[in-house]
């Protein structure tokens, strides 16, 4: 309880416990004494009030700060007696107001520029891991020779693995950034043949692992958000091909590609919509060369606490047949829709722990897949060009 709220209970009691008193002089008709009495039986109790509503608001005051929250709502302050320290109270409670939004527009700023879908200002820095763990089925024709003849079978795939991420992002001069990426990935892939539904043969078993590849990624803002105008980046992301191919019979990736990307965001205050499209292209590797991949996905993110958000995302990748030898591979080409749900949250100021879940739509997708993932921020580096 406030400082005013106490001298206004203070001031309530005073005038009441003397009429009561004077009240009790007129009917019994009472000596100087007793008056006197009655004074100090009314100082005891304005004493005792005191300090019952101090230790409320220690109290209260214990609670907010165990919980981390902001204060409760008080009960709003007298009219002040002039003009200015009616204005001044004004002011300090527009502050306020402002203060929450610009906490609340933070978390939200925080958790766009982690899925990049906003920048970072000139010469500050972003850093941290990631993880994300995926299952995913998946089947595909194959020939099977048994004995004297050939037979057409499935092959159904069972692949599990968990990729680990380091990202650095750092803002640079004319609305622009730097991104990198050094990712590692673990693998377990179980393959078992069927013919006509049935099994032939036994189940292989085997697992690898390795480094992925090293990503480097330019982005600008071209367009700022004016009137019906949303935000526009464009992106460009060169993956140097310098990870692990295959480790044990097991394919890792690891080939050259360069992609390129818009993505436009919209705000509609507490929450942001967001949308991009992109085009990869992989650099023809011996005979085999991997089909281009076109991504359109579009979300939207809500702010609903200065430190926490949510986010949606439906994501569709068009993926077109892979050549061997410039012959495209039958049933290679397919399309993947998948579903990400995601929640994050501003641990400390600099702190953002963020954990999402994507469910696949589509035959081909990942079966479901959990991330984890956590971005510091500093201005280490702006603070030292700028000082």
């Amino acid at each position: 309880m406030p400082c005013t709220q106490r001298t206004i209970v203070a001031s309530l009691s005073l005038p009441l416990i003397i009429c009561f008193g004077q009240a009790l002089a007129a009917e019994h008709d009472v000596t100087r004494d007793e008056m006197h009495s009655l004074l100090k039986e009314r100082d005891a109790a304005i004493i005792e009030l005191q300090h019952t509503v101090r230790d409320l608001m220690t109290r209260l005051e214990t609670v907010e700060r165990s919980m981390n929250v902001a204060p409760a709502a008080r009960t709003p302050a007298p009219r002040p007696a002039n003009d200015e320290s009616a204005a001044t109270a004004s002011r300090q409670e527009f502050s306020r107001l402002e203060i929450d939004e610009q906490a609340a527009q933070r978390a939200l700023e925080r958790t766009l520029i982690q899925g990049g879908a906003l920048l970072l200002p000139a010469w500050r820095m972003q850093f941290g891991p990631s993880f994300v763990y995926t299952q995913n089925q998946s089947e595909y024709p194959v020939a099977v020779v048994d004995g004297t003849d050939l037979l057409l079978g499935t092959n159904t795939v069972e692949r599990t693995a968990l990729i680990a991420n380091l990202d650095f992002r750092v803002g640079l001069p004319f609305d622009s950034q730097l991104e990198l990426g050094f990712p590692y990935e673990w693998v377990d892939e179980e393959v078992r043949t069927l013919i006509q539904g049935a099994p032939f043969g036994p189940t292989s078993e085997r697992d690898g692992k390795g480094t992925g590849n090293l990503k480097v990624g330019l982005a600008k803002t071209f367009m700022r958000e004016r009137g019906w105008r949303p935000d526009v980046i464009a992106r460009v992301t060169w993956d140097t091909g310098s990870g692990d191919q295959m480790d044990n019979g097991v394919s890792l990736g690891g080939q050259k590609s360069f992609s390129s990307s818009l993505t436009f965001i919209k705000r509609a205050d507490p929450s942001v919509y967001f949308g991009s499209v992109s085009h990869r292209r992989f650099q023809k590797d011996g005979d085999v060369e991997l089909g281009s991949q076109l991504t359109f996905s579009f979300g939207t993110a809500l702010a609903i606490s200065p430190t926490s958000s949510l986010f949606a995302s439906i994501n569709n990748q068009f993926i077109d047949a892979t050549e061997l030898a410039n012959v495209q591979i039958d049933g290679s080409d397919i399309t993947l829709v998948s579903l990400s749900l995601g929640a994050s949250t501003l641990v400390s100021r600099g702190f953002l722990l963020n954990l999402t879940a994507g469910i696949g739509i589509s035959d081909n997708a990942p079966d479901y897949s959990i991330g984890l993932s956590a971005s510091i921020q500093t201005d280490a580096l702006r603070n030292f060009i700028y000082r």
